[in-house]
């Protein structure tokens, strides 16, 4: 029921309910619903076990995408801990359960990765869309250069 309400406010007439007021087709020509309905993306969130459960139901809503895998969240309700849970058969068997219903659905199986040996790993396993780090680690790390950089310009 959340994927069929979240696909209805994603997408314009006639794939969901999303509002066609305002200005947009000044701005962007007079395909822009139908553009927009092909072009973007709804990938929703798959983190808990019922979530992987009901990963068929979910991902046959037209209008949904594809998942992001949430492993972390799926991995606590589990009732695994939230570190070195990732060796964990039925862990393990609930993520690659996803990928394969992305897969045999041909919707998108996303996931973030945390160094280029992980991103391997999950492509491997099936992932089409793989991210690297968080945003948040990437603008530190720029960040933190860019101070370092100027200290040493500066004196």
């Amino acid at each position: 029921a959340e994927a069929r309400q979240m696909a209805r406010a994603a997408k314009y007439p006639p794939l969901g309910e999303r509002s066609i007021g305002g200005d947009a087709r000044y701005h962007y020509g007079e395909d822009y619903p139908e553009r927009a309905n092909r072009e973007t993306l709804l990938i929703v969130q798959i983190e808990h076990i019922r979530a992987v459960r009901a990963a068929k139901e979910i991902l046959s809503v037209p209008g949904v995408d594809g998942c992001f895998v949430g492993p972390t969240d799926l991995a606590l309700s589990m009732g695994l801990p939230r570190i070195d849970f990732e060796s964990n058969p039925k862990h393990r068997a609930a993520i690659q359960r996803t990928v394969d219903v992305c897969r045999k659905l041909k919707k998108l199986a996303c996931c973030n990765s945390y160094s280029l040996a992980d991103a391997g790993e999950k492509s491997r396993q099936g992932y089409q869309c793989i991210t690297l780090e968080s945003d948040v680690r990437l603008f530190m790390d720029s960040g933190g250069k860019l101070l370092r950089d100027l200290r040493r310009a500066v004196g």
